[in-house]
């Protein structure tokens, strides 16, 4: 295989390459211009390896093989050479090589530099002491946390010191709940002797109040003899009697008052009828009908007119010469009309003032009419009034006819005379006080009754009096207040819980804590917590006492950093010597254990980043 063509643009420093090799050829130039560049962007296409500049972009090289040619990259994947170690053999920069032949690390001549300036001892750098002084105590160096079985050793020991110190802790616990138990048994005890001297003292009472009752029973039952003469029966039949003595004296009283009320209504009737009489002896009827329609007065207008117009034309007539004859017949015919005129008139007030002294004539007999009109108004509702008065009169008569009864009050008065003696109550009130106290008492029986049934669950009575002896219980030893009862049981059942849950735990306790924490003799618990807290407190001296002494010897190493920054800064110095050489870099300082060159810009390479021969001229 032979390269033929090699086109590269715009690569790390390389801007634009062309080459198309001969059977030998020798690339050269100054410091930083691509010489190392150009091998690494050839490696990277052909064995795919990684540099500094990752993968070039513009490049495109051309291969011979077996008389084929072949242009990379390609789309296509060719496996022209595999990808293995052989490929850094292509160059090897000097900085690479290894400082000594026989050496179990294989330490860089690069790394050597900085170990060779910053040992101690017997050729031992910081960094190794430091590393061997935390491996002593079972520290990482890197990780800066305990190894994994010095650490695991540690919390196993943290682990069961704290389980001891939990052991301890909850002995105490136990300790004090078994006297809180010791307590709550006593409370408990006295609780329960006092809810059985209440349930003593509260059955005493209920047998107390059952007797009673009982005893109330009898009595009520015993009296209830004395009212058996008063009944109900006797009561509604009193009851009727005295409606009906009411009502006979009701009757008496309206019968009055109706006869009365028949004789101030045929007074009336006779007053009416008197005037009526006295309206049909004077014509007054048929004077309302001679006055109803008078005619109106006539108006002397006309004929005044007629007269006028007669005076008129008969002036005229002698002025103007013309026939008399006329305007003496209409002055006549004026004349003649005047005079009808003035005898209507007269015979129409005649009329009238007849029409007044008929009213006034009227008023003896109608003194309430104030005018004409008034009068057939007031004659019509005379007779309207005679004929309601005279049907009022007859119903009247009717309801007193109903009146009229054969029951007399004097039988009355005997039935009830009859029911004093056999009640022995004068008064029918008494017998409803005594009906009403025989039914208190009745009841009164059906409650106890009741109540007795409901204790003793026994409706025949004939069996109490057993049943309540059976329940006789001696009086209590000491008071006690029954009301209370509700609390002390529920503070009972609160003070039975406690104990179940105290009881639980120190079971618990004894028959999985020491399972748990394995304690097998609870006397050497104090001495292995010492031993523990002991061991544990000197890993912690161990990993101050190494901390400090890498304190100490980092300080050393900071030292040295300053020393080795006296050598590369500065007149004569390291920088000074590299710029004259690369003309580049004006500038080498040292970070982060490495070093670093600055060109004239400012701009920072690390030293990783540099060409292989501006690194071996930096380590030269």
């Amino acid at each position: 295989m032979k390269i033929k063509k090699i086109k590269l643009r715009d690569y790390g420093p390389i801007k634009e390459f062309y080459l198309e090799p001969n059977n030998f050829n020798v690339i050269f130039g100054n410091n930083e211009t691509g010489k190392t560049t150009l091998v690494e962007a050839l490696t990277a296409i052909l064995f795919k390896t990684r540099t500094r500049y990752g993968r070039p972009e513009n490049i495109s090289i051309e291969l011979e093989k077996d008389k084929k040619i072949i242009s990379l990259p390609a789309s296509k994947q060719f496996n022209i050479l595999p990808r293995t170690e052989i490929a850094p053999l292509l160059y090897v920069p000097s900085s690479e090589s290894e400082l000594y032949e026989k050496s179990d690390t294989q330490i860089k001549f690069w790394d050597s530099l900085k170990l060779m300036l910053s040992q101690t001892g017997s050729q031992i750098p910081f960094a190794v002491l430091i590393k061997k002084l935390r491996e002593g105590i079972g520290y990482q160096p890197k990780q800066n946390d305990w190894k994994l079985e010095k650490k695991k050793l540690l919390e196993n020991e943290d682990n069961r010191l704290t389980q001891l110190k939990n052991y301890i802790r909850e002995i105490g616990e136990i300790e004090h709940k078994k006297k809180e138990l010791k307590r709550l048994n006593e409370n408990y005890n006295k609780l329960s002797e006092t809810l059985e001297e209440i349930e003593r003292s509260r059955k005493y009472k209920l047998y107390q109040y059952i007797k009673k009752i009982y005893n109330d029973y009898i009595d009520k039952k015993n009296s209830l003899t004395f009212y058996q003469r008063y009944s109900e029966e006797d009561l509604r039949q009193w009851q009727e009697l005295e409606i009906k003595k009411n009502n006979i004296v009701n009757q008496s009283k309206r019968k009055e008052e109706t006869e009365k009320e028949i004789q101030g209504l045929k007074e009336e009737y006779e007053q009416i009828s008197r005037k009526l009489e006295l309206i049909e002896r004077y014509n007054i009827k048929t004077g309302l009908d001679k006055y109803k329609e008078i005619e109106k007065e006539p108006n002397y207008f006309y004929p005044i007119m007629i007269f006028l117009i007669g005076f008129i034309t008969l002036i005229l007539s002698f002025r103007l010469n013309f026939s008399i004859l006329i305007p003496l017949t209409i002055f006549l015919i004026s004349i003649i009309s005047v005079t009808i005129v003035a005898i209507k008139k007269s015979q129409i007030r005649i009329k009238q003032y007849r029409k007044e002294q008929f009213v006034n004539d009227t008023k003896l007999i109608l003194p309430e009419i104030q005018n004409f009109e008034d009068i057939e108004q007031k004659i019509q509702k005379l007779e309207d009034e005679r004929i309601k008065i005279n049907a009022i009169i007859d119903t009247k008569k009717g309801l007193l006819d109903n009146l009229n009864t054969t029951i007399t009050r004097e039988g009355i008065e005997k039935e009830i005379e009859e029911l004093r003696k056999k009640t022995g109550c004068a008064e029918i009130g008494q017998l409803k006080e005594k009906i009403e106290e025989k039914n208190t008492i009745d009841k009164e029986i059906r409650g106890l009754g009741a109540e007795l049934n409901k204790y003793l669950d026994e409706k025949d009575e004939t069996k109490w009096q057993r049943l309540i002896d059976e329940k006789k219980v001696p009086p209590p030893i000491k008071e006690v207040e029954i009301d209370n009862a509700g609390e002390i049981e529920d503070e009972l059942k609160k003070t039975k819980a406690e104990i179940d849950e105290i009881q639980t735990e120190i079971k618990v306790f004894d028959e999985v804590k020491k399972k748990q924490y394995d304690i097998t003799d609870e006397k050497g618990i104090l001495q292995e917590i010492a031993e523990l807290e002991n061991r544990l407190k000197n890993y912690t001296l161990e990993l101050q006492a190494v901390k400090k002494a890498e304190e100490i010897l980092n300080q050393m190493s900071n030292e040295l950093d300053n020393f080795i920054e006296n050598i590369v800064s500065g007149e004569d110095s390291l920088s000074e010597y590299f710029y004259e050489v690369t003309r580049k870099y004006k500038k080498i300082k040292i970070e982060n254990q490495d070093f670093v060159a600055v060109d004239e810009e400012g701009n920072e390479y690390p030293i990783n980043l540099l060409s292989s021969g501006a690194r071996d001229q930096l380590l030269l």
